[in-house]
């Protein structure tokens, strides 16, 4: 379903999967209901991906939730979060929006550094990474073995691939719809390696970064998808264009 015709406003699709974090979903809405008000010449839309996993409550709050801006995606598996990103993706491009942007739930990215982005957000560019490893980022609550783990995949993949990026697993992203289209194309299979390969897959275009504070959230961490991460990183080709 295409999005309303309004040529005077950029549309921006945020993409968030959701299990059980109803906390984060309400704060999203509210959070996005506020920037459409006070940002004339922008409109943001939530797209809360679900799946068989997510829960009753968090359920509960999509379906009474009458705003226009929220377009959930359900997906019929049941796989966890890290699988839901590229189906969220999939539906915020095919609705038109101008900029594709990504956030977890569970808290681990604060939510407002993600509103003051979009806010200087200009049309026609490329977009920005967030990246924990630069002047003003970093980690809370969050172990050593996770934040090394994180810097050795951003190591390994800019070794590997000459990529310019800080941190290649950072998950807050806001590209521009026809760059997010080619790299989630080029980044099968989706799941644990995805957010690395999507940063490698547009390594030639003109994103920025801006820091982020990374807090333990209530999502989990699976090893799975870690080693998951590193096998796609070392055997990734693109493809030909």
């Amino acid at each position: 379903m295409n999005l309303p015709e309004d040529n005077l406003k950029i549309k921006i699709g945020i993409v968030m999967p959701i299990l059980n974090e109803a906390e984060s979903l309400n704060e999203m809405i509210h959070l996005t209901e506020k920037f459409n008000k006070d940002n004339q010449g922008k409109l943001a839309y939530i797209y809360p991906v679900i799946d068989l996993l997510t829960s009753v409550e968090v359920r509960s709050i999509i379906k009474k939730s009458h705003f226009p801006f929220i377009r959930p995606v359900e997906v019929k598996e049941a796989n966890g979060p890290v699988f839901l990103y590229t189906s969220g993706y999939e539906e915020a491009i095919g609705d038109g929006n101008e900029f594709i942007s990504e956030i977890d739930a569970g808290g681990s990215h604060p939510y407002f550094i993600l509103f003051e982005k979009l806010k200087s957000l200009k049309a026609g560019e490329c977009g920005y990474f967030s990246t924990r490893f630069k002047e003003g980022g970093g980690f809370i609550g969050v172990s050593l073995l996770r934040r090394s783990i994180s810097k050795l995949a951003t190591i390994f993949g800019n070794l590997i691939y000459q990529t310019p990026y800080s941190d290649l697993s950072g998950g807050m992203k806001i590209t521009r719809s026809a760059l997010a289209k080619r790299a989630i194309n080029q980044t099968f299979p989706k799941g644990g390696g995805w957010q690395v390969l999507y940063k490698i897959s547009l390594k030639n275009e003109n994103i920025k970064e801006f820091p982020i504070i990374y807090r333990s959230s209530t999502s989990s961490f699976k090893l799975k998808w870690t080693i998951n991460a590193m096998i796609a990183l070392l055997t990734y080709k693109k493809p030909k264009d």
